[in-house]
């Protein structure tokens, strides 16, 4: 009976660390179309609430696992969806996204309107 006991809590202690396997790091860096390291940059795990930004030089480091689906973003820049291929040397490049500030100054021009009009009504 003590040895039953001593496998099945043998068993217990190892399934943390087959779970635990599956996710490791994943490790890359994230440039503009010019070759610039993109500072601050959104990088997560689809489907999950793992992510982060990016440092300085445009590195980042997020837990995931090959073939997972990593989402880059940034503002002025169009979002990139990409499959894990592999653990470091990720290298992924952002285009600039021509209408993001069009979009940026029609919002800003409807919210001082919506501000605006009220005050403009009570003269």
């Amino acid at each position: 009976m003590k040895k039953i006991c001593f496998v099945f809590l043998l068993l217990l202690t190892l399934i943390p660390l087959g779970v635990s396997a599956q996710q490791q790091m994943i490790q890359g860096r994230v440039l503009d179309d010019k070759g610039e390291s993109i500072i601050g940059a959104s990088v997560s795990v689809r489907g999950t609430v793992t992510g982060g930004i990016t440092n300085l030089d445009g590195e980042f480091s997020v837990a995931g696992k090959v073939g997972d689906m990593l989402t880059i973003s940034y503002i002025g820049y169009t979002p990139l969806e990409v499959k894990i291929t592999k653990l470091t040397g990720n290298v992924y490049t952002l285009k600039e996204d021509p209408n993001c500030w069009r979009k940026l100054w029609l919002s800003v021009w409807i919210s001082r309107s919506v501000i605006l009009l009220p005050l403009l009504w009570q003269l």
